[in-house]
């Protein structure tokens, strides 16, 4: 959101919650009849209760949840985040599962969520508490990590890919585990939400082809991070 409360991205995430799409609402208020945020009560959030406008004005972080209408008609229940940007770094990091297709293909979709369930459950215990994570689409996740320099930010990555190297799903007296690729992108100025993801998704592409099972990040002059001092990492060079 902009400093009009007027809405500049819109993931797929948010396309699949709320069935939106990202034309729908670009460009328009959240109180311009779309997502229209009450609460219990059935109260609008849109004027004097909205917590954006109370971040906008106070600069504080807030969490709520609240219920938005759904593209369907329906009102659903969500968590509303809001925290400004004051110019601090902040960078990304996208972690996707190698061969996810063969393992819900060979064990069933089943195990495929369960495989997904340790996945984010590890990934949000590798994080820190000020990052967000969340599950991007199909079998990739994301993390926002706000003041995070590249080299806290690849620290964090390497710190991911040895945890879910460690991850298994027990099936049948048999364990399954995964690995992940991961790439990650350090924000610069000038970058908006969707050129700072595209840099990540770049980042995620050279790990894989790299051999997947690898970290690849890139610090604002879109170099990639040397692993120097980083225990546990599978590095992309170059």
């Amino acid at each position: 959101m902009d400093l009009h409360r007027r809405i500049t991205y819109w993931n797929r995430g948010a396309e699949r919650i709320s069935e939106y799409a990202a034309e729908e609402v670009l460009g328009h208020s959240c109180s311009d009849g779309i997502l229209a945020h009450v609460d219990e009560q059935g109260t609008s959030l849109c004027q004097t209760l909205c917590p954006l406008a109370k971040t906008l004005a106070d600069g504080r972080y807030r969490e709520v949840h609240v219920f938005l209408h759904h593209g369907g008609g329906a009102r659903i229940p969500v968590a509303v985040r809001t925290a400004p940007r004051y110019g601090w770094p902040v960078g990304i990091l996208f972690a996707d599962l190698d061969d996810f297709k063969r393992v819900s293909d060979t064990d069933g979709p089943d195990v495929g969520d369960a495989v997904l369930t340790a996945v984010a459950r590890t990934l949000r215990a590798a994080t820190r508490g000020t990052d967000s994570v969340g599950r991007w689409g199909g079998d990739e996740f994301v993390a926002i990590c706000p003041t995070a320099d590249a080299t806290a930010l690849l620290e964090i990555a390497a710190r991911t890919q040895v945890l879910l190297r460690a991850t298994t799903v027990a099936v049948g007296g048999t364990e399954v585990r995964a690995t992940v690729s991961i790439g990650g992108a350090m924000a610069r100025s000038g970058d908006d939400a969707a050129a700072l993801f595209a840099r990540a998704d770049d980042a995620l592409y050279r790990s894989k082809v790299a051999g997947r099972d690898r970290v690849t990040v890139l610090d604002a002059a879109d170099q990639v991070v040397p692993p120097d001092g980083v225990e546990g990492i599978s590095p992309v060079s170059g």
